[in-house]
């Protein structure tokens, strides 16, 4: 899926205009199965970003109590642009993974902190995310996470579910 003719693409001043690469279905689902077999936290990441389109800002930002139950799913609160509360649903599986991550941790610690405890930065999560795409031999970024769940979405239930993933 490409950018519409005429769209406008933020650039470095004398840089030419570049849509972000996304990761096609297939590669998202190796790099998701590699990261599984190779790092916990690197699958984690992973997968909440592409689940819930993130940005890396929100991402880090996302705390143990973002997370809660509801009506048979769990659901996220992610502080969005614009300071705007909204909610990301994870499905079965995956909110039983997030809800064994979380454990007893206090509601102010990181959901997906680093290894030592502490909250990822956005360059941590850089490197966490680019060295996932190694695995498959791609360069992969948080943006292009962001950018393959839109796609997919696009792809898979309609350009109304990729606005509001996009939101």
């Amino acid at each position: 899926i490409g950018h519409p003719k005429g769209a406008k693409l933020r650039t470095r001043p004398g840089e030419p205009a570049t849509p972000t690469p996304a990761l096609s279905t297939r590669q998202l689902e190796e790099m998701l199965e590699l990261a599984m077999q190779t790092d916990a936290e690197m699958y984690l990441a992973c997968l909440l970003l592409y689940i819930t389109a993130a940005r890396v800002s929100e991402f880090t930002g996302m705390d143990v109590g973002d997370v809660r139950r509801e009506a048979g799913s769990v659901r996220i609160g992610v502080t969005v642009k614009g300071d705007r509360p909204d909610d990301a649903y994870l499905d079965g599986p995956t909110g039983d993974l997030v809800l064994n991550l979380i454990g007893s941790r206090t509601p102010d610690a990181p959901l997906v902190p680093r290894v030592n405890g502490d909250r990822m930065t956005r360059e941590y999560v850089a490197r966490v995310v680019n060295r996932a795409g190694d695995l498959i031999g791609q360069h992969v970024t948080p943006h292009v996470l962001r950018t393959t769940a839109i796609n997919i979405a696009i792809e898979e239930r309609g350009l109304h579910a990729a606005q509001q993933l996009a939101r």
